[in-house]
């Protein structure tokens, strides 16, 4: 199971009269008492199709001749998730401005659920893509700087990261300036007797 609702649940029995005088009944908490209920199940194995034992017509026939395909009749290995209801991937939409909520915002409440991230594993996962479940899985934790510090060491720490750079860089070019001048001249006045 990939989502289940909370232990107070309650099942109704179908068909049911909906009408607006339920919102005014008072709720007893006996009522709600089921086990958690499926919401969403990943199924994976053998799927047969539902056309399988149909005879087909004609046409149907010579179209599926003339494209060298054959007809399937079951997949192996196939993966299905079904979920219970389909507003679980629908966003809010304001009526006032055609605003759109994000996926997963109870406007009501302004809780933020994880229905985006269910939507995108549940992609991944039947594209068979585990390294961006992985990816998406992972926490990243911001390790902020002390403010205090911040504020008492801010010009040092400016100054030692423009300096240090530079003194480094002032250094190297010294350095390779008088390896190469020594390297180069002193070979030609070697050669021209002059040493």
């Amino acid at each position: 199971m990939l989502l289940t609702s909370s232990d107070r649940s309650r099942v109704l029995a179908s068909p049911l009269r909906v009408h607006l005088g339920t919102a005014t009944e008072a709720l007893e908490e006996s009522q709600f008492q089921t086990q958690p209920l499926p919401l969403a199940v990943l199924l994976e194995g053998t799927f047969y199709s539902a056309y399988r034992k149909r005879i087909l017509n004609d046409f149907a026939l010579r179209a599926v001749d003339s494209l060298g395909m054959k007809p399937i009749d079951s997949v192996r290995n196939g993966r299905m998730i079904v979920v219970a209801d389909g507003d679980v991937l629908r966003n809010e939409v304001r009526p006032s401005t055609g605003d759109i909520y994000p996926l997963g915002l109870d406007r009501f409440t302004g809780q933020q659920y994880g229905n985006r991230n269910f939507a995108l594993n549940t992609v991944a996962y039947l594209l068979e893509d585990r390294s961006t479940i992985e990816l998406r899985a992972r926490k990243i934790s911001l390790r902020l700087l002390d403010g205090r510090k911040l504020k008492t060491q801010k010009t040092y720490w400016q100054a030692f990261n423009l300096g240090v750079p530079l003194v480094l860089l002032l250094v190297f070019g010294s350095w390779r300036f008088y390896a190469r001048r020594r390297r180069y001249i002193r070979p030609l006045v070697d050669k021209k007797g002059l040493s």
